[in-house]
């Protein structure tokens, strides 16, 4: 099997196609911002698999990155390889540095809702009768550090290893006590 490859960026036109395929099979009919940017996954015949939307990017007053929300739509659960799943993530947490992610899943959707805990995402509520039909939808949310499971060094030194000196890299003159 080929592996999927991410579709090329495509400029405004190719993102608002995929923005609009991800709506058509969304549940809750997503409605997304105009900053709104996707990405596509497609296996070797060009058919597209998913589309991820990244969407309400926020700052704070720092003009630290806080938070974007994502929502996953699939035709194929083709798509969910290692591979797809470290892209997925790179955009926010490296490109971006977002120190969380959120997504939301329907509760009627069992398998979404078995894989984003799976890949690392924590339930950290519901919003209740949110949908159609008085459905509930589950917030999910991954922490940047979360998210090292699958970005490993991309992300850089682990918090408690940047205040540590790294004794490899150190002259004996220093680790020698005087």
């Amino acid at each position: 099997m080929v592996v999927p490859e991410m579709v090329a960026p495509g400029g405004p036109s190719l993102n608002a196609w995929l923005i609009q395929w991800c709506q058509m099979r969304l549940k809750t009919n997503g409605s997304f911002g105009l900053d709104a940017v996707s990405m596509g996954v497609a296996d070797e015949k060009d058919n597209l698999l998913c589309v991820t939307v990244f969407d309400n990017f926020r700052k704070g007053r720092n003009g630290q990155a806080l938070n974007i929300e994502c929502a996953i739509a699939a035709d194929s659960p083709r798509w969910a390889n290692r591979g797809t799943i470290r892209a997925i993530l790179h955009y926010p947490f490296c490109q971006l540095k977002v120190q969380r992610m959120t997504l939301f899943v329907a509760e009627s959707n069992a398998r979404s809702f078995k894989l984003t805990q799976g890949l690392g995402f924590k339930v950290e509520g519901m919003i209740r009768e949110a949908l159609e039909g008085g459905e509930n939808l589950h917030v999910l949310g991954m922490l940047r550090e979360e998210s090292r499971r699958w970005l490993g060094d991309l992300l850089g030194p682990k918090p408690d290893q940047e205040s540590q000196p790294d004794i490899a890299q150190m002259p004996v003159s220093n680790m020698i006590a005087a």
